[in-house]
């Protein structure tokens, strides 16, 4: 993993974890493990339980969801982004397949020890929760806004 100093840097760039202390990064970056994935390579595969969650520091990732075998692209995260939460939120089924657009290079967390990080220490976990929930609404807002743009083109 890179320098504990590397990785409380990178994770104030993530809108999930902006305004928190260097101490509570600090805990964060304790859970981080480094991933490679190579171009074209699946990360999660939607309708499949999960339990990590990523943080992508290099490359760029599809979201995508397929429809009758074929893949149609919701949109692409770049640096900075977290993906996979939703799955540890609610022990959900994966929402949507995440296919490495290009190399990417990634944190990964363990949803379980990630989620009792937040349980311990509550200032941590409120805050980090109330960015998630911000950060899921314009990703539910976005996708309505689409979902009208296409309906109304039919």
């Amino acid at each position: 993993m890179p320098e504990k100093v590397n990785a409380i840097a990178i994770l104030q760039r993530v809108p999930v974890f902006e305004g928190l202390s260097e101490e509570k990064l600090g805990k964060v970056s304790k859970l981080l493990k480094p991933v490679k994935a190579k171009s074209c390579t699946t990360i999660i595969k939607e309708n499949t339980k999960g339990e990590n969650l990523f943080i992508l520091l290099d490359g760029e990732v599809r979201v995508s969801r397929f429809i009758k075998g074929k893949e149609e692209a919701i949109t692409f995260l770049k640096p900075g982004c977290l993906f996979g939460e939703m799955a540890i939120l609610g022990d959900l089924e994966r929402s949507a397949t995440i296919i490495a657009h290009t190399d990417v290079v990634m944190f990964t967390l363990k949803g379980s020890e990630f989620i009792n990080l937040l349980n311990k220490d509550k200032e941590l976990g409120f805050n980090v929760y109330k960015k998630m929930a911000e950060i899921l609404a314009q990703r539910l807002k976005a996708l309505d806004k689409r979902y009208h743009d296409i309906l109304a083109l039919i």
